[in-house]
């Protein structure tokens, strides 16, 4: 009889002669080059792409903009620093070296997840899908600061006003509840994920902090989300301050309380 509270272990190799399916070659797995451009080859696209976006942006505009340009606001929407223009060409590199560092850090974790069993194939894709969030986050932020200075200096102001502050905040928001939504999905690995000891006991009490983790932060993302929009990044940041704090304390007891339950006589496998 199956036991859900059985120590996490890692799954059965499979043997070099397993194929993926009928007529399909054996898998080398996520660390391999067929992996990564084959079946990872749209994320890992998309996102070298984000990370391209910003600099042809700023190709395109920072050229025209004056030398000292707004280049932060404070939570109430005032600009408290100003400085080069060519401060946002930092930002663009910024978004480029991010991409080709996360996706050389998915062929480590591949093979990393391979030599250890820790469900590569599956937590691979959610790595890139982790940093196609981050990067557009980042893309929002150097993106919105280039059309806001922009708009401060055009000839004819554009139609569209930004709050740049309250769009930023709101961002966060939304890449909250994205990560939120994917991390139920995470396997037990050393990588990703909520990984605190309680969730090493077992392999269901792993599922069950990813999934509480996950609705933690849908909740605090859509909360953010709603004070930014509603009254501003001031109130955006308080909540996502407070909740963040708020969200640590419950998960870590949670996590305890779970490994204790749901776990195997305590037993742990965190490696």
């Amino acid at each position: 009889m199956s036991n859900n509270h059985e120590p996490l272990a890692p799954p059965s190799k499979v043997s070099e002669t397993d194929s993926d399916g009928p007529g399909r070659s054996p898998s080398k797995g996520p660390g391999s080059r067929k992996t990564l451009l084959a079946r990872q080859g749209f994320l890992g696209l998309a996102l070298l792409v984000l990370g391209l976006t910003p600099g042809l942006a700023t190709v395109a505009f920072v050229p025209r903009l004056p030398e000292q340009v707004p280049l932060h606001w404070g939570a109430d929407g005032q600009i408290d620093r100003w400085g080069s223009k060519w401060e946002i060409v930092g930002m663009a590199v910024f978004c480029l070296v991010f991409s080709v560092v996360w996706l050389i850090a998915v062929r480590y974790v591949g093979r990393a997840a391979e030599r250890s069993g820790d469900e590569p194939r599956s937590n691979v894709r959610l790595f890139l899908r982790l940093g196609l969030i981050s990067q557009l986050m980042f893309n929002a932020i150097t993106l919105g600061v280039i059309y806001v200075d922009w708009s401060a200096t055009a000839a004819e102001p554009p139609a569209l006003s930004l709050d740049f502050p309250r769009m930023a905040c709101g961002c966060l928001g939304v890449c909250m509840i994205l990560v939120g939504d994917i991390m139920p999905q995470v396997k037990p690995n050393r990588f990703i994920g909520a990984r605190m000891p309680g969730a090493y006991a077992s392999r269901d009490a792993w599922r069950r902090v990813q999934r509480a983790c996950g609705w933690c932060f849908i909740a605090l993302g859509a909360a953010t989300l709603l004070a930014a929009v509603a009254q501003g990044a001031a109130l955006g940041w308080v909540v996502l301050l407070s909740g963040m704090v708020a969200t640590s304390v419950f998960m870590l007891a949670y996590s305890a309380q779970a490994g204790k339950k749901h776990g195997s006589d305590g037993t742990s496998t965190r490696r």
